[in-house]
């Protein structure tokens, strides 16, 4: 029988990372015992309705939901089968939501520890883990946990240069919600800037390097691709046109108003200037010298020599990088989070030049 000493203490970590995550939400979930967002009743109805009714008497706005977040519908579908009629659907749903919160906390810890060190990576988990917005969020029937665990999956995936995964947990997240474009975007900046870095702009010429970047070029495309793709076969089956995603609720407003934008300037600045309006101050500031930190941090450090082929990257049972490796690591971690935010200020500001409102707050969270 294997002993608890030759548990990885890697798997330690993600233990206890688990149980500090998941307590606080059992807490929640036990004392808010109604569902807190009316798109999680909005979610129930519409699963509902398709399992009493047929999903062609499923009312518009609800149908909505299918195609705005297919994935994550289709998951509760698949929880709402497998639950039994003696328990409580909503709060199988909202547990969900609090298991798959805790995920993304391990995955927020390793993508850290990776890149920054251990006293970052617990720290930065433990701040995410107690988010005010994101405890909210993490007892509630939506799709911001899911998402946010692809959403740090694909930075995981991109700092360890698996690119192909990385393109599968992006066209995940783009199904899960919208905005998940931007991470599809983030995989293409992030294979143009390596191959630019090795003087192989092409897929050919790579591959006649050995590098196999063609492939990572290839896979990328076939995702970037599939996502309108399984969107027009969603709105194909089930409302019979194939086209029902361009004319959805909350997409109407980019389309109807992309001739009509408001002030920009003065709505422009609301992702810049209005944190401190949903989160203390300190935090604000803590967050901006955090970011300041990470950068200098990262134009100071040293480069490493390249690997010898054959290198061991990691301790398979701490995984631990060398310290040469650790300053790559940081800069590249650097590099993702500031492209990232970059990328989706840009989102973001173009949703409000097409005068596309009311979800900024929601979006600033």
């Amino acid at each position: 029988m294997q002993s608890f000493s030759s548990v990885p203490k890697r798997l330690w970590r993600w233990l206890a990372l688990f149980f500090i995550a998941l307590v606080p939400r059992l807490v929640l979930l036990r004392v808010y015992d109604i569902e807190l967002s009316q798109d999680g009743f909005d979610a129930v109805n519409t699963l509902t309705i398709v399992q009493t009714q047929g999903i062609g008497a499923v009312p518009r706005d609800l149908m909505d939901r299918f195609i705005l977040h297919p994935l994550y519908m289709l998951l509760l579908a698949a929880l709402r089968f497998l639950t039994p009629a003696s328990i409580d659907f909503y709060f199988a749903a909202r547990l969900l939501s609090a298991l798959i919160a805790c995920v993304a906390v391990i995955l927020f810890f390793a993508f850290t520890r990776r890149a920054y060190g251990e006293i970052a990576a617990w720290v930065a988990a433990l701040f995410l883990a107690f988010a005010p917005s994101f405890l909210w969020e993490s007892v509630a029937i939506l799709s911001s946990t899911l998402f946010l665990a692809l959403y740090i999956g694909v930075w995981f995936a991109l700092l360890r240069s698996r690119y192909r995964l990385a393109a599968f947990l992006a066209f995940l997240a783009a199904l899960t919600r919208y905005e998940g474009v931007v991470l599809v975007a983030l995989i293409f900046a992030a294979l143009f800037i390596r191959d630019f870095r090795a003087r192989a702009l092409t897929p050919r010429d790579s591959a006649a390097r050995g590098r196999g970047t063609g492939g990572d070029w290839l896979v990328s495309m076939a995702f970037a691709f599939a996502f309108p793709l399984t969107l027009a076969a969603a709105g194909a089956l089930a409302t019979g046109n194939a086209l029902e995603f361009l004319g959805a609720q909350s997409m109407a407003a980019v389309w109807l108003r992309f001739l009509a934008p408001g002030d920009f300037a003065r709505r422009g600045a609301f992702f810049i200037t209005q944190y401190p309006a949903l989160f203390p101050a300190l935090i604000v500031w803590l967050g901006g010298a955090g970011a300041s930190a990470a950068v200098f941090l990262s134009l100071r450090a040293k480069r490493p020599r390249r690997r010898p082929p054959g290198q061991v990257e990691t301790s398979r049972s701490t995984g631990e990088i060398p310290r040469s490796l650790r300053s790559l690591e940081m800069t590249r971690a650097t590099a993702l989070l500031l492209a990232t935010s970059a990328l989706y200020l840009v989102f973001d500001e173009a949703l409000v030049w097409l005068n596309y409102t009311t979800l900024e707050v929601r979006f600033l969270m």
